[in-house]
């Protein structure tokens, strides 16, 4: 797998979509069973990361939809993410506490059931 700290290209966007597609129904499985249990500081502060980038994301794609986006057009914005990651990092520590709040909601919730 391509770590997240190189440079993506054209050629490694491709590959990883076709191994994330083989892949997809493992982790669909792994997933259930995370939710399960109750996110540690560090799950929650990469939740709270993941979140404000796929806002940015949205922003840097305007109206458009970020999945339909050409994959040259979406090595752009990544690149452009780069640039503001340290500052979403930043932003991402002080989100867990929002993230932890909606963690012990969904937790609470989902014993009504």
């Amino acid at each position: 797998m391509i770590k997240e700290g190189r440079k993506w290209t054209l050629a490694d966007m491709i590959k990883a979509s076709k191994s994330m597609k083989r892949k997809s129904k493992i982790i669909a499985r792994k997933r259930v069973i995370k939710l399960k249990r109750f996110a540690d500081t560090k799950t929650l502060e990469r939740r709270a990361l993941q979140t404000l980038k796929m806002q940015k994301k949205k922003k840097l794609a305007g109206d458009k939809d970020y999945g339909e986006l050409s994959l040259s057009h979406r090595l752009m914005i990544m690149r452009k993410l780069e640039k503001v990651l340290p500052r979403l990092k930043k932003m991402a520590k002080r989100m867990v506490k929002v993230k932890r709040q909606q963690e012990i909601a969904r937790h609470l919730g989902s014993g009504k059931k």
